[in-house]
């Protein structure tokens, strides 16, 4: 589920032999073919792509239901991958659900989550068949109007009724289960502050059981209580306080109205080393200690992982193009991202981080035959801000050497900046050739074009 640190040495290596990043390159692939050479470069490790979701695949009973949250990577080859291996896709937006249908995912295998739905976005959810979850009781009416003008319910039948009829509204409510914020307050979303969901109070809870009452094809429950910082004793309480509350509903209506519990995503990553931890096994244990209800069979369980499927299974390389000040106590090297492509580790450093290595001209490490100095990274952009690494103890790095950026799977590409319109990065993918008994170094690997960089076309056309 990680790509290696023994790997990145000699697929980089790869690239450079080729051509495919350098500054020399003028890489083709296909019919493509750029003047401008290729200077940094995205790259995905696809075997540890496929390792991810059999992970996933296996640490969890069948009527687990998983939808790959696509706002940590949107990027359709790994949209596609996720279809591949029987996930559907969770979206924020009506683009993203757009983006799904494009792609193939069907309907009913898509959760619409945004907190900002419009009357439209929910009558285009309702007519393919996306189950909506309400993000609070204004939306919720909004949504009943709808099925009543759309005339979508002939008779009022919960969703799931028989096993469950196609063309019904698929309808669920976000319950902020208020169980408090993880290390990382910002992504931290079950607080009394949180702009989503229905807060979890004495009152509300009658109201949404009311509403279960009143509305017979509401059928489904939603809570995520955040993602990166949040432990598993946060996600597992979380998960405990929707199941409580599905009973309370069923126990209400005296039927078995809530049929699926969407426990969210929010499994955070390791960014410290190689290491994957905590691992899905770890949080489907954890919620078997804790919550042995989810292990019934009883209910539809769903997920909506997305940061620890992806992050670990991607880097991001760029030539140093300068290193100024080489010879004082800090020097700074400039490569040719910044805080367009690290938006959150340039502004919060303090709360994102990730592993920087250094690699030579030719594409090999230099941890062992450099001594080390204190030095920072910068981008490209045109403000103080724009820095990658601050005082960080790194092997001395020489102009034109590569700089390694780790975990940038998730939250990268999607986080993108137009900010003084750089161009988006070419995307790679790579694969072991063999992989079996290999002795070091020999290992050879095929290199894959996932995405191509951006053109100044687009970015004309961004801004027109």
């Amino acid at each position: 589920m990680s790509a290696l640190q023994c790997d990145v040495s000699l697929v980089l290596q790869k690239l450079i032999e080729e051509q495919l990043i350098g500054p020399d390159s003028a890489p083709t692939i296909g019919e493509r073919n750029h003047d401008a050479p290729q200077l940094m470069a995205i790259n995905y490790d696809l075997d540890a792509i496929d390792e991810a979701f059999h992970k996933l695949e296996s640490s969890f009973p069948s009527y687990f239901q998983h939808r790959f949250a696509v706002k940590s990577c949107p990027l359709s080859f790994f949209l596609k991958k996720a279809l591949h291996f029987g996930l559907g896709l969770e979206c924020a937006s009506l683009t993203e659900v757009q983006h799904a249908l494009h792609l193939g995912c069907p309907g009913e295998n898509i959760v619409f989550d945004s907190p900002c739905k419009t009357v439209y976005d929910i009558r285009f959810a309702l007519q393919h068949d996306v189950l909506i979850n309400a993000d609070n009781f204004v939306e919720l009416e909004r949504i009943s109007q709808a099925i009543m003008e759309m005339e979508l319910i002939p008779e009022v039948t919960p969703l799931w009724a028989g096993g469950g009829s196609k063309g019904l509204p698929r309808i669920g409510l976000r319950i902020n289960t208020l169980v408090g914020a993880g290390s990382v307050a910002m992504l931290s979303v079950s607080t009394t502050t949180s702009k989503f969901g229905i807060p979890l109070t004495a009152e509300n809870r009658l109201k949404i059981i009311s509403s279960f009452v009143k509305f017979p094809w509401l059928s489904a429950l939603h809570a995520h209580v955040g993602s990166q910082g949040c432990d598993l004793s946060l996600l597992t309480q979380g998960a405990k306080t929707l199941v409580t509350l599905a009973n309370e509903i069923d126990a209400a209506v005296q039927s078995n109205q809530v049929q699926v519990l969407n426990i969210g995503g929010g499994l955070s990553v390791n960014y410290a080393n190689e290491t994957v931890r905590p691992t899905y096994v770890d949080y489907a244990s954890a919620l078997r200690l804790k919550v042995p209800e989810l292990f019934t069979g009883h209910r539809v369980v769903m997920t909506e992982f997305g940061r620890s499927l992806v992050a670990k299974t991607a880097w991001f390389c760029s030539v140093a193009e300068y290193v100024k000040n080489a010879r004082s106590d800090l020097p700074t090297a400039i490569i040719h991202a910044g805080s367009d492509l690290f938006v959150r580790p340039c502004y919060r450093p303090d709360l994102f981080h990730h592993e920087i290595e250094v690699y030579s001209k030719e594409g090999k490490s230099t941890t062992t035959d450099r001594d080390m100095k204190i030095q920072n990274i910068s981008g490209p952009l045109c403000f103080g801000g724009d820095v990658l690494a601050r005082k960080r103890n790194m092997p001395t790095m020489n102009q034109g050497d590569y700089v390694v950026i780790r975990d940038v799977g998730s939250n990268t590409m999607s986080l993108f900046s137009r900010h003084c319109s750089r161009l988006a990065p070419i995307i790679y993918g790579y694969r072991k050739e063999k992989r079996s008994d290999e002795v070091a170094g020999s290992t050879k690997y095929q290199i894959k074009l996932l995405k191509e960089r951006e053109t100044p076309e687009q970015v004309y056309n961004f801004w027109t």
